[in-house]
């Protein structure tokens, strides 16, 4: 049973993960909506993906898209299962964070 319970009628669900840069403070991170939550991507990735860490810390996103399609994949993969599968990852609650408009769930 996966840990995270997101309707899929939400415009963020996981059928729909959008990308951003977010902060909690003054410093840039890169980060995937999901729900009214925002998955820490750099953390994530460092405990869980280290391979790919590196593509997350400049705070935006920048690296992933230079790193192309095939890092693309495996980096939707990845983010894919954290969230559907059993273990859960620390998110973010979206109202406790300042984003682009990538990551908002309403127009600006």
């Amino acid at each position: 049973m996966p840990w995270l319970d997101v309707d899929p009628a939400h415009p963020f669900s996981l059928a729909n993960l959008p990308y951003g840069s977010f902060t909690t403070d003054a410093t840039p991170r890169v980060g995937v909506a999901v729900g009214e939550h925002v998955l820490d991507l750099g953390a994530a990735a460092a405990a869980r993906l280290p391979g790919h860490a590196d593509l997350f810390a400049s705070g935006t996103l920048d690296g992933l898209l230079a790193a192309g399609p095939t890092a693309w994949a495996e980096v939707r993969s990845a983010v894919t299962a954290w969230l559907s599968g059993d273990a859960a990852v620390p998110l973010v609650p979206a109202a406790d964070v300042a984003t682009s408009p990538f990551l908002s769930s309403t127009p600006p």
